[in-house]
């Protein structure tokens, strides 16, 4: 049901509305338009949709009129969510997977003067979990460590499962290496807590290594560098 409103009255905000008025623009030029806009329902949810707008003539050439068919692609938004969550994210643990920590430290590379720890964590002796309860029982003690170091990393900084019982901690802003050892303390104590498995408390350990990546480095070079330093530390 239709009641005496304007297309605009649809329009969420002035952006929408721009992005409309726009596309008018491009309609009168063009003939039609299309582009990505939102609307809201009648019952007040805001939606994304495909916009098609068609400038309608009349017999002198001059545009009298125009015409838009939405289409609600919410479902499509959602999909393209899960496959990006996928393709950047631990199903596991809900952490950044190895893909998306590639992401970040080539976007701190882009700042010559950035000045990061790269730490470099590993679960010592998994396979001893692995063989006492199972795979579950291992990925059980990954789940609750990555939530422990979920827990530690401070605004700004950034978790990510590298893979197996690997994590990599980035720690933007510091001076030196030596800036990140309270944080890879911290790392080992929560390695060391004892995590419960089928009720019993399985303890475990953990190594850290440390490197710097700086801005004008190659932040490859960096975490490499961080997993040297994890082998050494074990």
């Amino acid at each position: 049901e239709l009641p005496d409103v304007r297309a605009f009255d649809f329009l969420p905000d002035e952006l929408a509305v721009d992005l409309m008025r726009e596309g008018m623009r491009s309609a009168r030029r063009f003939g039609t338009w299309s582009g990505e806009n939102r609307v809201r329902r009648a019952d007040g949810i805001e939606i994304p949709v495909s916009q098609v707008l068609i400038a309608h003539r009349d017999s002198d050439g001059e545009v009298v009129t125009y015409s838009t068919v939405c289409r609600d692609i919410t479902a499509q938004r959602e999909l393209e969510d899960q496959l990006r969550r996928a393709a950047l994210y631990d199903d596991a643990t809900g952490l950044p997977n190895r893909a998306l920590l590639h992401e970040q430290l080539l976007l701190q590379a882009d700042d010559p003067a950035s000045r990061s720890a790269v730490l470099f964590a590993d679960l010592d002796h998994l396979q001893r979990v692995n063989e006492a309860f199972g795979f579950a029982g291992g990925d059980q003690v990954v789940q609750t460590i990555a939530g422990r170091i979920h827990g530690l990393v401070r605004a700004g900084d950034f978790v990510a499962r590298y893979g197996g019982a690997q994590f990599v901690v980035v720690v933007p802003r510091v001076s030196d290496e030596f800036d990140a050892i309270p944080f890879a303390n911290r790392l080992l104590a929560c390695f060391a807590e004892p995590v419960p498995v089928e009720g019993r408390d399985v303890k475990v350990t953990g190594s850290v290594g440390i490197s710097l990546a700086t801005g004008d480095g190659d932040p490859t070079t960096a975490l490499r560098s961080a997993e040297i330093a994890l082998h050494r530390a074990k």
